[in-house]
């Protein structure tokens, strides 16, 4: 399988980039299957084919002094034969980035060469559930981690149950009250050591936060007649 140009702006021309599939099809049709127990390093948090990243790998990519070095993390997905995707709200994070018309450009055709899924209305009411739970959870939560794209990013991993794993360097996004880091990574951007993770769901602490969250409350709901 081919490398990539990781100097300058990625090239993905070659065989990297598989055409989009349709991965919400295709998870959704697996067999059901226990989640695994989510120790941090484990061999192989990718063992489904895919990768969801987060706005701030892409944007490490494409701006870091040290490129080759943060593109060591498609490097390692390529090797794994692994589909990368986004949702099109990070795909609207990353390009709104760009300050000149000619990134714009650049990073609008590079990114589009993903498998980008679109947001649907189940996922931004999930989004919203998990929103709520966290400052349920924790009332002092920053606002940064219940950010709108962030939150999105959060349902999926929720929605697929360890099948959709997310890369991300803002592990404080994702709180580990609910979510495990199944692997990590160490990158060196010209000098300072950028920690990575890789985030999936611990069904275990879904379930018993969601149904503790469920039962909080109880306001008298009106009389719909």
């Amino acid at each position: 399988m081919g490398k990539r140009n990781l100097h300058g702006l990625i090239s993905t021309e070659g065989s990297f980039i598989k055409k989009p599939q349709r991965l919400e099809i295709y998870l959704s049709k697996k067999k059901e299957k226990n989640m695994e127990t989510a120790f941090v390093n484990m061999a192989n948090p990718f063992k489904d084919g895919f990768a969801l990243l987060d706005t701030n790998i892409l944007s490490s990519i494409v701006k870091s002094k040290k490129i080759s070095n943060f593109g060591k993390i498609l490097d390692y997905l390529e090797n794994l034969n692994c589909e990368i995707t986004i949702f099109n709200s990070t795909e609207f994070e990353f390009v709104g980035y760009s300050n000149n018309y000619s990134d714009y450009i650049k990073f609008d055709e590079w990114i589009n060469k993903f498998n980008i899924l679109d947001i649907k209305n189940d996922d931004i009411k999930l989004a919203s559930f998990l929103s709520s739970l966290y400052k349920y959870r924790s009332r002092e939560i920053s606002p940064k981690q219940i950010s709108f794209c962030d939150c999105l990013n959060a349902a999926q991993i929720i929605k697929y149950q360890g099948r959709l794993p997310l890369v991300t360097s803002d592990i404080y996004d994702y709180p580990l009250f609910l979510f495990d880091i199944v692997k990590t990574m160490i990158i060196d951007d010209n000098g300072k050591a950028v920690f990575v993770g890789v985030i999936a769901c611990n069904e275990n602490k879904w379930i018993s936060l969601k149904e503790k969250f469920e039962k909080s409350g109880h306001p008298n709901m009106p009389n719909k007649n």
